[in-house]
């Protein structure tokens, strides 16, 4: 009985992390996102985020970098990081964990498809297929890359189950399951519950959905990162194509293509760039950034949290918005 309570967590998908695992309650949360380089957390109670650390892979006890290895700090703190950050912005000390992970290209995937397509009857044979074999699903995949999958409805909603008709359009991901053990491993050591483990792209593709105006307009978005780029087309709200680029003007270029085949109507063009220093050339011109410079007219607030010194400080960074968010979702 242990062994098979054991395996359930170890294989369920990250779809069950959405949902708020077996239960949903009002533990604080921290939301982490994760780089190759620098990991940044954003302390949230139950109304939204309180506190913001922009340098956690300095801590003793930080958690594992978007490729798996762990960070550069050493020894070992007498309290955990955790533990550090509830007490440093008065949260209770149980914690759940949220982290948005910018992953290698190799540890991702990402698919828009219909279970006619991949000729399954439900969600769940689709996912259990895709656990036991991804060959079958994909054509090909590498057998020794396992993967954790995860299928959202059209609009990328969290945390709800979802019964869609055999040819409407969903979102397949995926995320290397060694990835994805390194954070449940690293949050065990601090006493704390998942509530998610999200591919950066995905997170901020629910996040636009959610906030920009695809209701009223089809839409072109690219999520630019330091593993590449993300292009997505959505016919209003609906997700309808998905695919990785190299850059952000490779995946523009490649949605541009695609208009006409996937019938929108005058799409907005947005791009969300983890970094300013996004290659800009070559892009479209009637383009809208989504930047610290316009995020508080897209989004409708300004974001004032505290960080470690004790003040409270404006942060309208795009990423701080979107774990802000996460964590009301």
């Amino acid at each position: 009985m242990l062994q098979d309570i054991t395996n359930f967590f170890r294989e369920m998908p990250v779809t069950h992390y959405l949902a708020g695992g077996l239960c949903s309650t009002k533990e604080p949360t921290l939301a982490f996102f994760i780089g190759h380089e620098q990991i940044e957390a954003l302390a949230a109670g139950v109304r939204g985020g309180i506190g913001y650390e922009t340098s956690v892979q300095r801590a003793s006890d930080a958690p594992p970098l978007a490729n798996g290895q762990s960070s550069l700090a050493n020894g070992k703190a007498s309290r955990t990081l955790s533990r550090k950050l509830t007490a440093r912005y008065r949260l209770r000390k149980n914690v759940k964990h949220l982290f948005v992970v910018d992953a290698d290209k190799k540890d991702r995937f990402f698919d828009v498809n219909t279970l006619e397509r991949l000729r399954q009857k439900s969600i769940a044979a689709a996912l259990e297929e895709m656990h036991e074999n991804p060959q079958q699903i994909f054509g090909s995949w590498p057998e020794e890359n396992p993967f954790r999958w995860a299928i959202l409805n059209r609009e990328i909603g969290f945390g709800g189950e979802t019964s869609p008709r055999l040819d409407e359009p969903l979102l397949i991901f995926g995320m290397a399951d060694e990835l994805c053990a390194s954070f449940e491993s690293w949050s065990q050591t601090q006493g704390a519950s998942i509530t998610a483990i999200l591919p950066l792209p995905i997170a901020v593709l629910a996040w636009c959905n959610n906030t920009l105006a695809t209701k009223d307009r089809d839409s072109l978005i690219v999520v630019a990162t330091e593993q590449g780029a993300v292009s997505a087309a959505f016919k209003r709200r609906s997700l309808i194509y998905i695919s990785q680029e190299e850059t952000a003007s490779d995946a523009f270029s490649v949605l541009e293509r695609e208009i006409d085949d996937l019938g929108l109507e005058r799409p907005v063009r947005y791009l969300w760039a983890l970094t300013e220093a996004e290659e800009r050339r070559s892009i479209p011109e009637d383009l809208v950034i989504i930047d610290e410079e316009n995020i508080q007219r897209i989004s409708g607030q300004s974001l004032a949290l505290q960080e470690g010194h004790g003040k409270r400080v404006k942060h309208d960074r795009p990423l701080a918005h979107l774990l802000n968010w996460l964590t009301q979702q």
